[in-house]
């Protein structure tokens, strides 16, 4: 699966570098025997944001350069294609107060809606992301006509914001 994503996110033309930020010495030795950039993370990291600003800090020590905006995705995406790195990033292309985008798909059955691996999302009537809940969120009785939004994990952070919001304490909102 790793290879997988690995090669399609690799395959966007915008992306300068593709890695796998790991604290799995497996995963690492897989990625590095298939001709990928891979990098060793401390084990301790509750969320993968933290891992993805070790990892990009890591990787502009390493090649001497800064990046301006890290593409996280997460390892268990196989049906990541170009055009979905290509979306999430255009509105920080367009926009320079934009310091983040999270790709939202739409949620399509109830089995979906109760399942805690899905990441359900609430959003305002401007698509801004207000609350994310393993939990059917806003409520259990999808009554109402609005979409139900999930979490495609396609994260685009400009450099500064990752490293800012890395430094943050989580809520308790964010550690409920």
């Amino acid at each position: 699966m790793i290879g997988h994503v690995l090669e399609r996110v690799a395959n966007h033309n915008n992306i300068s570098l593709t890695a796998v930020a790991t604290c799995d010495i497996v995963i690492f030795d897989y990625v590095v025997s298939i001709g990928g950039t891979a990098v060793m993370n401390c084990d301790h990291h509750l969320r993968a944001s933290d891992r993805c600003a070790e990892a990009l800090e890591t990787l502009e020590h390493r090649n001497n350069l800064v990046y301006d905006i890290a593409v996280m995705v997460q390892g268990d995406e196989p049906m990541i294609h170009p055009e979905m790195i290509r979306e999430s990033l255009q509105p920080l292309l367009a926009n320079p107060s934009v310091n983040v985008v999270n790709l939202l798909g739409q949620i399509t059955s109830q089995k979906e809606f109760e399942d805690r691996k899905c990441i359900k999302v609430v959003c305002d009537l401007n698509s801004n992301a207000l609350y994310f809940s393993p939990e059917p969120i806003p409520t259990r009785y999808n009554s109402f006509d609005s979409p139900i939004g999930k979490q495609v994990c396609v994260i685009p952070f400009r450099r500064n914001f990752l490293f800012e919001f890395t430094r943050m304490v989580p809520t308790p909102l964010e550690v409920a």
